[in-house]
């Protein structure tokens, strides 16, 4: 979706282009494109190198393992995530 930031001033295009989605399509991402937002974020920048990254990929095509990792959410992000995607990291581990 392009919908350019209406700006005062110049900003990189890159910034101006950003954009942040209020709703999400019901349609599954692909396993590929999965795989390729993985990457990039294995790749992102971390505080002190920590990398303290732990992903955890449950779609609604895989009922159980969609439902544990919904029982694994702390009870206040499970409020959003049925029909809508989880905007809040909190989970409890266990999977």
């Amino acid at each position: 979706m392009e919908k350019p930031a209406e700006t005062r001033f110049s900003v990189q295009e890159l910034i101006s282009r950003r954009w942040s989605p209020r709703a999400f399509s019901d349609e599954l991402p692909s396993w590929e494109d999965l795989g390729a937002m993985l990457e990039a974020a294995r790749w992102a920048p971390s505080c002190f190198n920590g990398q303290p990254w732990r992903f955890i990929i449950a779609r609604r095509d895989q009922k159980d393992f969609y439902d544990r990792a919904l029982g694994c959410l702390r009870e206040k992000n499970q409020l959003g995530t049925p029909g809508a995607r989880n905007r809040d990291t909190g989970y409890t581990p266990g999977l």
